[in-house]
């Protein structure tokens, strides 16, 4: 699957998909800091026979990360609907801080959609 993403960009092992088994992902991994660490972003799947081999174009998230073990989980969010939970810490002031980044499937397919050929 690794021609789904920018060249000399790697897919992390580790793949979560939703308990709907419409929704997956993972890291992607090959980006570099400011001071040459390595840093990662989280790519989205969509599971749906509508594409090709039942996958969607990967949807990167804008923020870049530091490695982390894999900590998040899909839920179903009595508001947002389906969304992935992800628990980082984050070194701020000499201290680890931790807490949660949501990220809405909505957003996502939405993403897809405008990606998509009409």
């Amino acid at each position: 699957m690794d021609y789904l993403i920018p060249e000399n960009k790697r897919f992390d092992e580790v793949i979560t998909i939703s308990a709907n088994a419409q929704w997956a992902t993972t890291l992607v991994g090959g980006y570099s800091g400011l001071h040459n660490e390595d840093l990662y972003k989280r790519a989205f799947f969509h599971l749906d026979a509508r594409y090709p081999n039942g996958i969607s174009m990967p949807v990167l998230s804008a923020n870049y990360d530091k490695f982390h073990s894999d900590r998040g989980t899909f839920v179903e969010h009595p508001v947002h609907g389906w969304c992935y939970a992800d628990e980082i810490w984050a070194k701020e002031k000499e201290k680890n801080k931790q807490y949660l980044r949501l990220y809405k499937m909505s957003d996502v397919l939405a993403e897809i959609n405008k990606q998509l050929p009409k």
